[in-house]
């Protein structure tokens, strides 16, 4: 057995991503563990990951529960000392980057997490820092970093979701991996910061390069834009509240609200269905909020 399948396990989750799950398996290393985490999809893609990916373990959820919630699922299977986060678009892993992220792993014993830089299908770097979901002067954040723009290795504030490699042993008194109240989007802004308050290090290693073919996880529709409105306020809310100021957000979650009505209102008045349905989708976020407590 070689190092790399000591040492780590693969973990992706799938909703609806038959068409592109199998460019990020395919490159996979041979013996390598890996885990598929399904969110209840229905375009065939845990029959197609079974029947062409069988050394695949696959996780059927019976309903979608989101992305950070289906990743802790395969977390707490993970028996080696480092797993990989994949998303389903994140494409020509081998046993090279593999090797590197270890190799970069020893050199930063403190680091919980490490991110590879991210290029897209032409080789071109794609934002390694997204831009912090916190206003800057709150959360004391440094300058933003692409891979164009370093010369070598950074210790970074937050890194990108979309592959993230995981030191195991950090996470031993974490209450979770993923906060289990975020559904979708910024979870990996709330577990970098989660991390940095509990005095590890993230490091962002842009000459390990990994494709990322973004946007692609789920195929495009009016409805999967809604949810994913919906979300994205959620969770906006959330971590402010969870890492800022809670009466602020609530304040800022009623403001959404009310403008999300009116807007709402004529839009349905006038007959633009896709802005009708988009602020909605703001107001049930504004709403889900002002019930829910961060922890």
């Amino acid at each position: 057995m070689s190092t790399t399948t000591q040492q780590v396990t693969i973990i992706l989750v799938t909703y609806n991503s038959k068409a592109i799950v199998g460019s990020a398996l395919k490159t996979i290393p041979g013996g390598v563990p890996t885990i598929v985490v399904d969110n209840a999809s229905s375009d065939g893609t845990v029959e197609y990951i079974r029947e062409c990916f069988p050394q695949v373990e696959v996780i059927e959820s019976p309903q979608n529960i989101g992305f950070g919630p289906a990743n802790n699922i395969a977390l707490e299977r993970v028996e080696t000392p480092f797993s990989l986060l994949m998303n389903p678009d994140a494409c020509f892993v081998n046993s090279e980057t593999i090797d590197d992220l270890l190799e970069a792993a020893e050199r930063y014993p403190d680091a919980a997490i490490l991110g590879p830089g991210i290029v897209d299908e032409h080789g071109q770097a794609q934002l390694t820092l997204p831009a912090p979901l916190l206003h800057r002067k709150e959360i004391n954040r440094s300058t933003s970093f692409t891979m164009d723009n370093v010369a070598g290795d950074v210790c970074a504030f937050t890194l990108s979701g979309a592959v993230m490699f995981l030191r195991m042993s950090a996470f031993a008194e974490q209450a979770y991996y993923f906060d289990p109240n975020i559904f979708l989007y910024f979870e990996d802004d709330e577990i970098c910061m989660r991390m940095r308050k509990a005095e590890y290090s993230l490091m962002l290693l842009p000459h390990i390069t990994v494709m990322h073919l973004e946007g692609m996880s789920s195929p495009a529709s009016l409805n999967i834009e809604v949810l994913k409105q919906r979300h994205k306020m959620f969770s906006h809310l959330y971590i402010r509240a969870k890492y800022v100021n809670l009466n602020e957000t609530r304040m800022k979650a009623v403001r959404t609200l009310l403008r999300g009505s009116i807007v709402g209102f004529i839009s349905l008045i006038i007959g633009n269905r896709r802005r009708y349905k988009m602020n909605v989708a703001l107001c049930k976020a504004s709403v889900e909020f002002l019930c829910a407590r961060p922890e």
